[in-house]
C-alpha cells in the first residue's frame, strides 16, 4: 500500500470516530492496529532505502576521490613529461626537431599572475569599468538568518521558510 493511501485510511478512521461521537469500537480498534502496522512497515522501508542510498552516496564520493587522485596523478605525469621534453630541446638549442613519429617545436608563452589581495578598491573599480573584472557578491545565509531572525520587520528580499524533517535512530 502506498504511503498516501495509508494516510487516507487514517483520515477515514478519524471520520468514523467522529461519526461515532468519539467511540472507538472493536472494529475501529482493529482498523487502527492494521493501519498502524502497515504505516510502521512503510516508514521502516523508507528508512532502509534512505540508509542504503546514503551508503551509495558515500561509496560514490570515495570513488570520486579515488578517480580525482588518479586523474591528478596522470595530469602531473603529463606535465612532468612535457617539462622534460622542453628542457631537452632548450638544452640542445633545438627550437624544432623532427623524428620519425612527431615534429617538435618549443615556444615561449606568458601568463599574468595577479596578487588579488593587493589590488586596491580603486583598481577594482577601474577593472570593473573596463570590463576586465566582475563583481561577485556571495551572501552568507547563516549569518543573515542570525542577524534578522528576531527582527519584527524583515527586508522585502528576505523571508524565513520552515521545513519539517524526520530523524530515525
Amino acid at each position: 500500500m502506498k504511503l498516501n493511501d495509508l494516510i487516507t485510511k487514517f483520515h477515514e478512521i478519524e471520520d468514523l470516530i467522529i461519526q461515532g461521537e468519539g467511540e472507538i469500537t472493536p472494529e475501529i480498534e482493529a482498523m487502527l492496529d492494521v493501519n498502524s502496522d502497515a504505516l510502521n512497515d512503510k516508514l521502516d522501508s523508507y528508512e532502509n532505502l534512505k540508509r542504503y542510498l546514503k551508503g551509495q552516496i558515500e561509496y560514490l564520493k570515495s570513488q570520486e576521490c579515488h578517480y580525482k587522485k588518479r586523474r591528478n596523478t596522470l595530469a602531473n605525469t603529463i606535465k612532468w613529461l612535457s617539462e622534460n621534453q622542453t628542457y631537452a630541446l632548450k638544452q640542445t638549442e633545438n627550437k624544432k626537431l623532427k623524428t620519425s613519429e612527431y615534429n617538435y617545436s618549443i615556444r615561449k608563452t606568458e601568463k599574468a599572475i595577479i596578487d588579488e589581495k593587493n589590488i586596491s578598491s580603486e583598481w577594482d573599480s577601474k577593472l570593473i569599468f573596463l570590463d576586465l573584472a566582475d563583481t561577485v557578491i556571495l551572501y552568507d545565509k547563516t549569518e543573515i538568518k542570525k542577524h534578522f531572525k528576531d527582527e519584527a520587520k524583515l527586508p522585502n528580499w528576505l523571508k524565513f521558510e520552515e521545513k519539517w524533517s524526520v530523524t530515525a535512530r
